[in-house]
C-alpha cells in the first residue's frame, strides 16, 4: 500500500474524532492544559488500536492474496458503512460526552478508535505489518492528535459545525484508500 493511502486512512480517522471531539468540548468545556492530555489519550489509543488490529490480522491471514484482498476490502467497506449509517441516521453530532472526567476520556478513547481497530484489521491483511507499520501509525498519532485538540480549542466556540458533511468526506477518504490498496 502506498503512502497516500495511509495518509487517507489517517484523515478519516482524525475527521471522525474531530466531529466526536467537538461536540463534546461543546457540551463540557475544558482547559486547553487538560485538552492536550485529553487529546494525547485519543491519539495513543488510536495508534495502538491501530497496531492491535495489524498484529491480530497478521496472525490470521490465509496467505492467498485474493482472499487477503477480499477480507481487506470487506472490512474497509463494513467501516464505511457503519460510519454512512450514523450519517443517516442523524446520529453525527448527538453524542457528546463529559470530557472533563477522566474514566469518561479513556472510555470514549477505546470506543472511538473501533473503526481504527477494524481497519488495522484489513491492513494486517493487505500490507506486511512489520515493514510499513510506522507509515500508518505515525500519521495516526499525529492526525488524531491534532484534529483532537483543535476540537477541543474550537469546542468553545458556539459555531454550527457541519458534521454530516465532514463525515461523508471520512467515508469519501476511507473508499479511496481502499481502492488504492485493493489494486496495488
Amino acid at each position: 500500500m502506498s503512502i497516500i493511502a495511509y495518509l487517507l486512512y489517517a484523515m478519516s480517522f482524525g475527521i471522525a474524532t474531530l466531529v466526536l471531539m467537538r461536540s463534546c468540548a461543546e457540551k463540557s468545556p475544558i482547559m486547553l492544559s487538560k485538552g492536550l492530555v485529553v487529546s494525547l489519550i485519543m491519539a495513543v489509543v488510536g495508534a495502538i488500536m491501530m497496531l492491535a488490529g495489524a498484529a491480530v490480522a497478521n496472525g490470521l491471514t490465509f496467505g492467498i492474496d485474493n482472499i487477503d484482498n477480499l477480507v481487506f476490502v470487506g472490512l474497509n467497506v463494513v467501516v464505511a458503512l457503519r460510519i454512512l449509517f450514523q450519517v443517516f441516521r442523524n446520529q453525527i453530532g448527538d453524542h457528546s460526552f463529559d470530557i472533563s472526567r477522566w474514566g469518561t476520556v479513556c472510555a470514549l478513547a477505546v470506543a472511538s478508535s473501533i473503526n481504527v481497530f477494524v481497519i488495522g484489521l484489513g491492513i494486517g491483511f493487505k500490507a506486511v505489518w512489520q515493514d510499513e507499520v510506522y507509515k500508518i501509525l505515525i500519521p495516526t498519532f499525529l492526525l488524531v492528535f491534532l484534529a483532537s485538540y483543535f476540537a477541543i480549542m474550537f469546542g468553545r466556540q458556539k459555531v454550527q459545525m457541519k458534521s454530516r458533511r465532514w463525515m461523508m468526506i471520512a467515508v469519501l477518504f476511507i473508499l479511496i484508500a481502499t481502492l488504492q490498496g485493493a489494486l496495488r
